[in-house]
């Protein structure tokens, strides 16, 4: 970590706060850097029913987020990588209290105290997973529950209500809808009022349940891949989210956790309906009266809570085809069908590349609301909190590149797809190399040859005639950003 990086500033600030400052501010102060060397923190968020437990699963590997309407389901859960299977329940006091955690079916099951306890805060379950050491995930109620205190912990969660604490829970969000509903621009216009994600930098847009839309035909994700194009567009959603991804939530999970039995029994399928596919899987109902391979009624009702309609028409298709021939070949295929590997690519690039400058925008926020609580207490200290942060804000070369791909995001700026997809690479935590696109063994030479080049390049895009001022300045970032790329490489050593 570079002293002079957006990380290195806030983490002395941090260290000066949590040693001089008095009382409360100095806690600030320590939980502000212990969070920057934290993980980042992802909620999935949505209305009830949206599959945001289903997804969950499908980008942990696993089937550990319940997706009945069980109690667990009412409350926010904390998924994160740990040594072994472990369920915690947080009191409103910071304790502590392990719960019994079994699986049943290839299903996790977490049992719940009867009645849960009145102080109850969130569950926290620890796993074993790669997919979760850089990022934690939340699993969270539908705001728009009847139960309108469901509801509250979701918002409590994600807005921050005055005087729950100074820290942002989430540094991003998943927001899972079916179609634009008020009740969505409603909910997402609070990340802007909050300061917690509110812009397509923290915030990424999932058109649930796809592969339902059109009847679960075999074109289903094509036009849902259309739809989600168009939500996207919307003048009122891209602001906030930028791009919407179509994602069928039940069949990626089932793509991440097929077996090979469930396998076989689609293969006796495809060898059934052979002749008449269409027929068989007309509905779900012909489906489940029809016994194809002379399946039992328990296995036929398996199978369709486990690929929904549409899953069962293109695996059988697939594999009526011959392009399908194992097991592993059919789950990469619905792995990429359901949209799971779009949406995981987009993930890495919109939040896990840049995951140190999202923490550090939470930790801002934090200490700027830190500065406005304790304004009448602690004066000096507060004039020296904000002296800091603005001389942070006007000198943190990251922050104005996370400017700059916010304007590209929403579209405020206006550059070609190879132009945008260039930005969304050097606004990254990754190394010099990798922000220009270059392999981490490329001569150091070629690649300062390619940093000047490509500096001079959006020098004369910011001088174009054609071009509103501000515009000039957000290239100008680009420009500066290359400029900054060809200096690491030069103090690079060898």
């Amino acid at each position: 970590m570079r002293p002079d990086s957006l990380t290195g500033q806030l983490h002395r600030l941090c260290k000066e706060l949590a040693e001089t400052a008095p009382g409360e501010l100095s806690r600030v102060g320590v939980e502000a850097a212990s969070r920057l060397d934290g993980p980042l923190l992802v909620a999935l968020a949505g209305r009830t029913k949206a599959g945001k437990s289903t997804l969950l699963n499908a980008l942990v590997g696993e089937r550990v987020a319940p997706t009945d309407m069980s109690e667990c389901t009412r409350f926010v859960t904390w998924y994160r990588d740990g040594p072994e299977y472990n369920v915690t329940l947080a009191g409103e006091d910071g304790a502590a209290t392990r719960l019994a955690f079994e699986r049943q079916g290839g299903r996790a099951q977490i049992r719940l105290p009867e009645p849960p306890p009145r102080d109850f805060s969130e569950i926290t379950v620890s796993l074993p997973s790669r997919r979760l050491r850089r990022v934690q995930l939340a699993d969270t109620p539908g705001f728009d529950s009847t139960d309108a205190m469901v509801g509250a912990r979701t918002r409590r969660l994600l807005e921050r209500p005055e005087g729950e604490g100074l820290l942002p829970r989430v540094d991003a969000v998943v927001y899972l809808l079916r179609h634009a509903h008020s009740a969505d621009l409603a909910f997402l216009d609070v990340f802007d009022e909050s300061g917690v994600p509110g812009s397509p930098i923290q915030a990424v847009g999932v058109l649930s349940r796809a592969d339902e839309l059109f009847d679960g035909g075999l074109e289903a994700m094509d036009l849902a891949a259309r739809v989600a194009d168009s939500l996207g567009r919307e003048p009122q959603l891209r602001p906030l989210l930028g791009a919407v991804h179509p994602v069928g939530g039940l069949l990626a999970e089932t793509a991440v956790t097929l077996t090979e039995q469930e396998f076989g029994w689609l293969t006796a399928v495809s060898a059934a309906t052979a002749e008449e596919p269409g027929l068989a899987l007309l509905s779900v109902d012909r489906f489940c009266d029809s016994a194809p391979g002379d399946l039992p009624l328990a296995v036929r009702e398996h199978l369709v809570q486990r690929f929904g309609l549409f899953g069962l028409r293109w695996s059988v298709a697939r594999l009526a085809s011959g392009r399908v021939k194992d097991s592993a070949g059919l789950a990469s295929a619905l792995s990429a069908v359901s949209g799971l590997d779009a949406l995981r690519d987009v993930l890495e690039r919109r939040f896990v590349s840049r995951a140190r400058r999202l923490v550090c925008q939470s930790v801002m926020a934090s200490l700027g609301a830190a500065a406005i609580r304790f304004a009448d207490r602690e004066p000096a200290a507060v004039a020296g909190i904000r002296g800091e942060l603005e001389r942070i804000r006007a000198s943190a070369h990251e922050l104005a590149e996370i400017r700059l791909l916010d304007a590209v995001l929403t579209g405020e700026a206006t550059l070609s797809v190879e132009e945008a997809g260039e930005v969304e690479r050097i606004v990254g935590d990754g190394s010099p190399l990798q922000r220009l696109g270059l392999g981490e063994g490329a001569p150091i030479g070629d690649a300062q040859a390619t940093a000047a080049e490509r500096a001079t390049y959006w020098k004369e895009r910011a001088e174009s005639p054609l071009l509103m001022p501000f515009e000039r300045d957000l290239l100008g970032i680009a420009a500066r950003s290359y400029e900054g790329i060809y200096s690491e490489l030069s103090q690079a050593p060898g």
